[in-house]
């Protein structure tokens, strides 16, 4: 029993050391590994190795990896091309390889021909300017997520993502706007010649330069879940298919949100931000997302008003699978009294950095106390409340409105009015009672007195 455990001792001690000169090869220090190991908790067979910020300025070798690797994550060195002439790596079991935030500009047709299980390849924040080969990715048939984002690609080989049959995630955001202006031309993505996969679930094509694209833009990716398509130059809602549950137009040219542009029953979450050019939002814009469950409007500062019907009429009780709304950092001055039935069912809302009014129609907002970041829910006026906290002004502050009595202005103006017109009538009956007693003591008579200089004796009397 000693001698086995002695060694399985052994052999444990004599693998680890193994695997430490292996992911050793280039030490930081005496003893000090520059890549962590990580092993699989039950066989102790190291899986992933973990080199990021190594200052690695080259791809390691074969020889310098643990066999049997399934994750190896080099991003933050200092890696500058791919080239398979001079790199000596293969591995059948590797499945994901991260490479963001390095300096590569070039990669040779072949480099990942010797990965061909490969599955998740994260090359975003590097250098690319073109993928000027269509057999990249030739013999890699099995990758399902494609990240490609932050470089400066302007130029895609035609069919260059044929090859990618199981492609479900693509992310193209944030290269160069010549790519989005190449892509504003054609008539269907399908069209492009890039050969993406038409059963992809997510796709991100923000900052790219997109115009607006014709109405079958995306009519052949009907299996489209998550789109994003921030900082383009939309003006107005590209037609998605109705597939999409994610969509994101944050920080596009669009100046008008219409109902007719918006008609997704599957959309469930719709990202509206920094649209610098967002002035109105019409009357049941949002009628039409019934899936809806969180809607973000955020950072539009020309948007100044929120009006009671952009979901429609509003009704107590309301049912709605809205679940998040953020209105934050926007133009908003008030905010009609109706949207108290949605908040009730809301599990998030913000309303903070707007230039609130706090007038008698906006005090109903105390209410919520619990509103995400309240302290930042702040009076912009009047004057004399600049700055206050909404959730702290009081009856003492704003003394014409008497909220719990009066209810909206609308009936205060009402009763005002009334008032007056008491007042008035009550003027008008002591006026009558006091300098008219003639018209109560039942003298109404206007004929000739006989006093009056006009009546039959007095007339006698001169005469004699």
């Amino acid at each position: 029993m000693f001698k086995f455990s002695f060694l399985l001792v052994f052999s444990l001690l004599f693998y680890h050391n193994e695997a430490l000169n292996q992911l050793c090869s280039v030490r930081k220090a005496e003893k000090n590994c520059i890549c962590k190991r990580i092993t699989d908790s039950e066989d102790l067979i190291a899986t992933e190795a973990d080199c990021v910020r190594t200052n690695f300025d080259y791809f390691p070798t074969s020889e310098q990896l643990p066999k049997d690797l399934n994750l190896l994550d080099l991003s933050h060195n200092s890696l500058t091309k791919l080239d398979a002439t001079e790199t000596r790596f293969s591995s059948v079991t590797l499945e994901t390889l991260k490479l963001s935030y390095n300096a590569i500009s070039f990669i040779s047709y072949g480099f990942f021909a010797e990965i061909p299980n490969l599955r998740i390849l994260v090359l975003s924040h590097n250098n690319i300017e073109s993928l000027d080969s269509d057999e990249i990715f030739q013999k890699n048939p099995k990758i399902t997520h494609l990240d490609l984002s932050f470089n400066f690609i302007h130029v895609i080989q035609a069919a260059t993502f044929s090859p990618l049959v199981e492609l479900q995630v693509l992310d193209l955001s944030y290269n160069n706007h010549s790519l989005g202006e190449s892509l504003s031309q054609v008539r269907t993505l399908t069209d492009s010649g890039l050969g993406i996969n038409p059963n992809i679930v997510r796709l991100s094509l923000d900052n790219i330069g997109l115009k607006d694209v014709q109405n079958g833009f995306f009519s052949n990716h009907t299996y489209l879940t998550h789109l994003s398509l921030a900082d383009n130059r939309f003006t107005q809602v590209p037609r998605v298919p109705y597939s999409v549950e994610y969509l994101d137009l944050s920080g596009t040219d669009i100046s008008v949100l219409q109902a007719k542009e918006l008609s997704y029953h599957t959309l469930r979450v719709l990202r509206l931000e920094r649209m610098k050019m967002l002035e109105t939002i019409h009357h049941y814009a949002f009628y039409n997302l019934e899936a809806l469950e969180e809607l973000s409007v955020k950072h539009c500062r020309n948007l100044r008003e929120f009006n009671e019907l952009v979901f429609g009429a509003l009704q107590k009780n309301e049912e709605t699978n809205l679940r998040k709304l953020s209105l934050a950092g926007n133009g908003l001055q008030s905010l009609n009294w109706t949207y108290k039935y949605l908040f009730r069912s809301l599990d998030f809302i913000d309303l903070t950095d707007n230039p609130w009014k706090c007038d008698c129609d906006i005090l109903w907002l105390q209410e919520f106390e619990n509103l995400y970041k309240s302290e930042n829910v702040k009076c912009s006026s009047p004057l004399s409340l600049r700055s206050k906290q909404l959730f702290d002004v009081t009856d003492e502050n704003v003394p014409t409105c008497y909220p719990q009595k009066y209810g909206k202005k609308s009936h205060r103006v009402l009763i005002a009015f009334l008032i007056l017109l008491v007042l008035i009538l009550a003027a008008l009956v002591g006026y009558l009672f006091y300098y008219s007693p003639s018209w109560w003591s039942g003298n109404r008579s206007r004929g000739i007195g006989p006093q009056s200089p006009y009546s039959a004796s007095r007339i006698g009397e001169e005469l004699t």
